[in-house]
């Protein structure tokens, strides 16, 4: 079992974290950002 780590497979694994974490954290504040703040806290 061999890994080929080659500056384009790092970057590519870098890239794609970066892409997950953003719209990891996107999502969820776009949908916080459209709630109520009072309903927010009672649920």
């Amino acid at each position: 079992f061999e890994v080929f780590l080659n500056l384009g497979n790092i970057i590519l694994g870098v890239g794609l974290s970066v892409v997950i974490g953003v719209l990891s954290g996107i999502i969820p504040a776009g949908q916080a950002a459209s709630m109520d703040p009072v309903v927010a806290i009672r649920s």
